[in-house]
């Protein structure tokens, strides 16, 4: 016969595991829903690193700390996670039909974010674009991460230079620049077309390309 005293033990022992179980779903959920986030906001970073933001503000809910987890961090979990990912297609699928299946998914995706973002708005002017690409810029967790300087920004042109811009610097240091290009930088055609179908995009400068900084314009035809 089982004493009353091992019982007891088992008891306080099934106690603990229970307790002990959910925490570890606890922590699972918590992993599963910071890495959702950060996948989200990390892994389709596109638009003159833009992307990060435009992702981060269509994610319910979605929050970065700041404190304990800097900007670089961030970009580095979600670029290390999913570079590994890709250059196994690339090397699989050979270097240019990845890429550009990568453009083409790119603009796609970025255009139809900016078609979400700026659904309400009626001013469909290349100022009023320059300021929803600023208020962007200025939106965690790409803050800190570029600095831009506005060149020009009439009704019809708005240009920008990009003097730092963390996403350039670890695709490169990771070797993976053309596909930070593809990703990155190759949408800003597709993005200011979904503001406005009568405006383009040049890439005057591109640091992920080997130049020392950006400069994107925007203009109406």
């Amino acid at each position: 016969m089982i004493s009353d005293k091992l019982i007891r033990k088992l008891e306080s022992q099934t106690k603990d595991d229970q307790t002990m179980e959910t925490s570890n779903l606890k922590l699972t959920s918590d992993r599963r829903n910071f890495l959702t986030k950060c996948l989200a906001a990390g892994s389709m970073v596109c638009f003159g690193c833009l992307g990060t933001a435009v992702s981060a503000s269509q994610v319910p809910g979605a929050s970065f700390p700041q404190d304990s987890l800097k900007n670089e961090d961030l970009f580095r979990f979600a670029l290390g996670y999913t570079l590994p990912l890709m250059k196994k297609m690339q090397a699989n699928m050979g270097k240019m039909p990845f890429l550009e299946l990568l453009e083409k998914s790119a603009e796609a995706n970025m255009a139809d974010k900016m078609t979400a973002l700026s659904k309400d708005i009626k001013d469909r002017s290349m100022k009023k674009f320059g300021e929803l690409i600023l208020q962007l810029h200025s939106s965690s967790p790409v803050k800190d991460g570029i600095k831009v300087e506005v060149t020009e920004q009439s009704e019809k042109v708005f240009e920008m230079k990009v003097t730092e811009c963390l996403m350039a610097k670890i695709y490169k240091e990771l070797n993976a620049n053309t596909i930070g290009y593809s990703i990155e930088c190759h949408p800003s055609d597709a993005i200011v077309k979904a503001f406005n179908p009568n405006a383009k995009c040049l890439k005057n400068k591109n640091m992920m390309i080997g130049d020392l900084y950006c400069v994107e314009r925007f203009e109406l035809a």
